[in-house]
């Protein structure tokens, strides 16, 4: 009967590794640089996979509630001054675009992705510099 206890926990412990494993890469998947992040999802099992899915799934729905919530928050006239603020940043990002030679455009577009594939650090932030995401 020991002897039967002791197989059924190294059983149950060995199916659990897999999944605490899998919990333990999806925290570091997002802090990876792109393409390291594509081979480290492309060497999971495809059970990992799903798990890292669905823990990224409920982190961004968990991140769009909460900008639901503090959006339904704000008074009518603090939503149209949030979507005036935005209209404005994106129209100063769009004037400098324009105005920019093909070599400063592919200069931009290099930094760019050089940002993107920037390991983020623990707060999800690729730099000391962002404070939002």
């Amino acid at each position: 009967m020991t002897n039967l206890r002791l197989v059924t926990a190294a059983l149950s412990l060995a199916l659990l590794l897999p999944v605490t494993g899998a919990a333990q890469t999806t925290e570091e998947l997002e802090s990876m640089p792109r393409e390291q992040r594509r081979a480290e999802y492309e060497s999971m099992s495809e059970e990992e996979r799903k798990e890292a899915r669905s823990k990224h799934m409920k982190r961004r729905e968990e991140n769009r509630g909460a900008m639901r919530e503090k959006w339904e928050t704000m008074s009518e006239e603090e939503r149209e001054a949030a979507r005036q603020e935005f209209r404005e940043r994106a129209e100063s990002r769009r004037e400098i675009w324009n105005n920019m030679s093909d070599e400063e455009k592919e200069a931009a577009r290099q930094q760019m992705r050089e940002q993107r594939d920037k390991p983020k650090n623990k707060h999800g932030n690729r730099d000391a510099r962002q404070g939002r995401q």
